[in-house]
């Protein structure tokens, strides 16, 4: 048996063995070179892997005579890049923030954790074999503790605590060493899988009435989980079903052609290839020819050679009534996947699937005190209600107000409401106003119920993350695809702006407050949102610190060893006037100027006070400010061409006037080298010709969710048939209709952004930077690395590749519950709890039209709780006792305090996702942007309701309300996130700090760049296969019509 230790040897210098993916992992985790004679399965392509690494030589077993072996092995041991590309493979495989056992235990204690992990399947393997990763796998388990059960032909040779053995020795001959090399070296795909689907039928005969395991089946033993293989067999996914259990998958080798579909995990042959072929992931057309048809052959075939008998062979011992066995593997929680990009090309993978490639291998902030009072205080729950950081409450129309405040005089619940206003005429008791709250830490309050929201991506988030469900008013851009999202997750519910009406907000409020599944719903999305290995922050901080040491020069590579003792130089160009994008990059680059990095911002946000290793250059005055500056009506529109084209207007402005600002043109003229460039994936590519100019790795943030015009670059899938668009407000789970506008939106703002913010931005920047510039879409396409602010427990899981890093909530820290006096005492007072109003930085609340602003006061008249409502006028008209306006708020500790139960908010990410970290559920008014999405999103999560801002009247806003705060649903599911946040295998700083050094490392990374972004359109469409099968096609009927006619004219 091939040992690890042998290799492991300083004197072996070369390994000769079949290709096998266990043996050939072993030989790359010590670094020695190969000769592979593959025979079988998927042994060609582990080849072709290692080949191409460099440090390989393959011998095909037909061709075996002395002379081939011998001129194999002189190749090896004459030329030492075999062992210099060995060594070097080496550390590329083994540089990983965790090992693959830890990876693997984590994930399985994550499903039991999360009841199967729901939010982490879009759509939709056997209990035991292939034995070693399995057993290591297990042991790893029961050493924490966990009682572990495993059928297998391998018992136990000395016992193992917390380890039970059913062993199927007798059962099936045995295959250790025992089948000849001739019975299985034709190489012929068709005999391979024959060989292993017979196995597996007859496998799942002999496993399930065996004696031993018979007996367990009629036990009453109870499991927490199942494991299974996903192989050759789905007949032991029959014992999940019985045991009424959640389980997951292993894969000894990269997924099978037929474990894509069960995962809708991308498997696009045009760069994916089969794994029973030998083809790498850069395929010529005969070879994609090839890879397409082999693929749908074998999808085809498991259905009827594996899957059919299997499910005979299952009914007969789980019962009659077993559902298809197709049926059940949709709901595998997830798949440990036997393989990692280094080895086998990076693929987009859907959350559910983790790579853990090597696993065998064994090596030696508190509220303000009045917010916090009022909160407190209210008996009831507290409904919060912003709108974010840049609508203007108090711009709602007076018809709007009034239904706010009518419907809000009528719950028993406060409102916090973020109103920008001095006052809030005639507002009810139970609403205290603010002009600012800490979104976050008002919707972290234990007391908060729902918060209303225009369903901004920042501010639903933090509904998320604490929890707290939402009622959401969308108002333009992604706000109605945000709301859309949250409502399908059954944590918001809409509320439509142009027809809002006291009964509409009344009943939207009830809704949410009095159906527990809202609450539920968003709790079960916060603690899915919080799950995750690492926090945001330090996540990013890892991945930044990673591309810079990949992208320095080749005399830096030795240093990268020692990094924490060495600072780089970070230059952040971010020109966005928008206050709520400036948080995620304000967030990073502290973290780095803290790491010791030295950090150059350029921005519209200079930091008040100086901070160590952090260096502004201040935009100010070169572009109108945005902070609490947006009237509401001029953002709540909802269309998207209003979105768009006021997006590519201050792209455009911001390029121009940010070259042209006398403070960026010294900049520029000083020439100053940096070691990394940080730039925003939004609106304008314009600054890359700087970066370009420099010759310098850089990266990008995004501070939404992906942008549709953000995917090519990085060859990352973008299926709009379960991928919403970012403008609109769709879910995953579309109807018809929804699907056909997905897809023109979808591809109709590609070609938008390529006309009309593209050319444009080309045009600025071959002024400022020479007419010799390449176009900014190239230069695009070596971005690095894409830190993106989303998190599949809020936004969806879809597939994406190594290169794009998840970081949502990365301006999120723990509440510090420093709250001013009288904002503590406020919500300290609250009997009936707090609600949160606030808009974020840029819209300012007391634009709200009259009728909305008197709709929200004379709601919150009608609530139990105190309402805090961030208000930038100095007076709140109508404004009720309840209701404290502030012009600011320390959003994060007011969302923290226990008091706050629920945050109105416009559904901005930053905000929401401050809501999901406190567990508070919301209230979405989603006006403009990523806003819908958001809220949408949060809705379906069931932490949040979604209150529509042409519809806010006092009736639409109190049911909303009501409906977060008295539906206890909402609170649960936001703490339900709240958990799943929380609960990481690694500290974000931990994991961060790796991957930067991975970068270095590794020279630049390269193999984290998948193949896809080399195909030319219609490659990766595959639709010059599809048009060469479709003749193929043609041709043999034409020839058989004119056979048939020449036969009949003879007759």
């Amino acid at each position: 048996m091939f040992s690890c230790t042998v290799t492991d040897h300083p004197k072996v210098r070369v390994f000769l063995g079949h290709g096998g993916l266990l043996g050939t992992i072993e030989a790359v985790h010590v670094g020695v070179a190969m000769i592979g004679i593959p025979m079988y399965g998927d042994q060609g392509t582990n080849m072709k892997m290692v080949e191409a690494a460099g440090m390989a030589v393959i011998l095909q077993y037909k061709d075996i005579t002395k002379d081939s072996v011998l001129q194999a092995l002189r190749t090896i041991l004459d030329n030492s890049s075999y062992t210099e590309n060995a060594k070097r493979t080496s550390r590329v495989f083994r540089d990983r923030p965790m090992s693959p056992m830890d990876t693997a235990i984590y994930w399985t204690e994550y499903v039991i954790r999360h009841h199967g992990a729901p939010h982490m399947r879009t759509a939709g393997a056997d209990l035991p074999l292939h034995f070693m990763m399995s057993e290591v796998l297990m042991k790893g388990l029961a050493a924490r503790g966990h009682e572990v059960t495993v059928i297998s032909h391998f018992p136990q040779k000395t016992q193992v605590a917390n380890f039970t053995d059913i062993s199927l020795i007798g059962s099936m001959p045995s295959f250790v060493s025992t089948v000849p090399l001739d019975d299985i070296a034709t190489g012929w795909v068709y005999t391979t899988v024959k060989i292993v689907s017979e196995l597996g039928v007859t496998g799942c005969e002999k496993t399930l009435s065996h004696p031993p395991v018979q007996k367990l089946m009629n036990s009453k033993e109870k499991f927490d989980l199942v494991i299974t293989e996903l192989f050759n067999t789905d007949c032991y996914v029959g014992f999940a079903y019985k045991f009424k259990v959640p389980f997951i998958s292993i894969v000894t080798t990269p997924l099978l052609p037929w474990g894509y579909e069960r995962f809708a995990n991308p498997d696009n042959p045009a760069y994916i290839g089969n794994i029973f072929l030998g083809h790498s992931d850069r395929m010529s057309f005969l070879e994609r020819l090839v890879n397409t048809v082999y693929m749908k052959i074998l999808q085809w075939e498991y259905h009827y050679w594996f899957d059919m008998p299997s499910q005979m062979i299952a009914r007969k011992y789980f019962g009659e009534t077993l559902p298809p066995l197709a049926d059940i593997v949709r709901n595998t929680s997830l798949v440990l996947v036997n393989r990692h990009f280094t080895l086998n090309q990076p693929v987009p993978n859907v959350p559910a699937v983790i790579e853990v490639g090597g696993l065998h291998v064994e090596v030696p902030k508190k509220l303000p005190e009045d917010i916090d009072k009022y909160l407190n205080e209210s008996e009831h729950g507290a409904i919060f209600f912003s709108l974010g950081s840049t609508v203007r409450a108090d711009t709602f129309s007076q018809q709007k107000i009034d239904a706010f405040l009518q419907a809000f005089s009528v719950l028993p619940q406060r409102v916090l409401w973020k109103w920008e206003g001095e006052a809030l005429p005639e507002h009810p008791k139970n609403i205290k106003i603010a002009k600012w709250l800490p979104q976050a830490d008002v919707l972290g309050h234990p007391n908060v119920k729902v918060f209303i929201t225009h369903g901004g991506l920042m501010g639903t988030m933090e509904a998320v993350f604490n929890g707290v469900p939402m009622v959401a008013i969308p108002l333009f851009g992604d706000q109605f695809h945000n709301v859309r999202n949250y409502e399908e997750e059954g944590v918001a519910i809409k509320l439509d702006y142009s027809t809002i009406t006291k009964e509409k907000v009344l009943r939207a409020l009830k809704e949410v407050l009095n159906n527990p599944s809202y609450k539920q719903n968003a709790v079960t999305l916060s603690r899915a949102f919080r799950d995750r290995p690492m926090s945001p922050l330090n996540t990013a901080i890892f991945w930044t610190e990673y591309v810079i040491r990949h992208g320095g020069a080749s005399h830096m590579r030795s240093a990268a060893l020692y990094l924490t003792w060495y600072s780089y130089k970070i230059l952040c160009l971010f020109p966005h006037t928008a206050k709520s994008h400036f948080f995620m990059a304000e967030a990073l680059m502290k973290g780095l100027a803290a790491k010791g990095h030295q950090v150059t911002m350029i921005s519209h946000f200079p930091q008040k006070t100086p901070i160590p290793n952090y260096r502004d250059i201040s935009l100010v005055g070169s572009m109108p400010e945005y902070v609490n500056q947006v009237p509401l009506d001029t953002v709540a529109t909802g269309h998207v061409y209003t979105t768009i084209s006021f997006l590519a207007h201050i792209g455009y402005d911001n390029c121009k006037n940010t070259m042209e600002f006398p403070a960026m043109k010294k900049f520029v003229a000083a020439n100053e080298k940096f070691d990394l460039i940080v730039t925003e994936l939004f609106n304008t590519d314009c600054l890359l010709g700087y970066v370009y100019r420099q010759h310098t790795p850089f990266i990008a943030l995004s501070s939404s969710v992906m942008m549709p015009w953000a995917y090519a670059r990085f060859g990352n899938p973008d299926n709009p048939s379960y991928m919403g668009n970012h403008f609109l407000y769709h879910g995953n789970r579309m109807t018809f209709p929804e699907r056909v506008i997905n897809v023109l939106y979808q591809e109709g703002l590609k070609l938008v952004y390529k006309f009309v913010f593209d050319r444009p931005a080309n045009e600025l920047a071959k002024k400022y930077f020479g007419e010799s510039l390449p176009p900014l879409s190239e230069i695009a396409k070596n971005t690095s690395l894409l830190l993106v602010n989303s998190h599949f427990s809020l936004n969806q899981p879809r597939p994406l590749l190594p290169n794009i890093v998840e970081v949502g909530g990365i301006h999120l820290q723990p509440p510090e519950h420093k709250l001013s006096k009288d904002l503590k005492e406020f919500i300290d007072g609250a009997k009936h709890g707090v609600v949160i109003f606030s808009l974020g930085s840029s819209v300012k609340a007391d634009t709200f039209p009259p009728d909305k602003r008197d709709a929200f006061v004379q709601a919150f008249s009608e609530l139990p709780q105190r309402v805090l409502w961030k208000w930038e006028g100095d007076t709140l008209p109508g404004q009720p006792k309840n209701v404290k306006i502030v012009k600011w708020l320390p959003q994060m500790d007011v969302l923290g305090h226990p008091n706050v139960r629920l945050f109105v908010t416009h559904g901005g990410l930053m905000g929401t996702t401050e809501a999901a970290y406190s567990g508070v559920p919301m209230v979405g008014i989603p006006l403009f942007g990523d806003q819908f999405h958001n809220v949408r999103s949060y809705v379906l999560q069931g932490i949040a309701v979604t209150l529509d801002y042409h519809t806010i009247s006092k009736s639409t806003v109190l049911s909303s309300l009501k409906e977060v705060l008295e539906n206890p649903s909402y609170k649960e599911n936001a703490l339900r996130i709240q958990k799943a946040l929380n609960d990481r295998p690694l500290s974000p700083l931990d994991t961060a700090i790796f991957w930067t050094e991975y970068a270095v490392r590794h020279g630049g990374a390269p193999h984290l760049r998948s193949a896809a972004i080399e195909l030319a359109w219609y490659q990766y469409l595959l639709l010059d296969v599809i048009a060469v099968l479709f003749l193929a096609v043609a041709v043999v009927m034409a020839v058989f019509y004119f056979i048939v006619k020449k036969l009949f004219s003879l007759c």
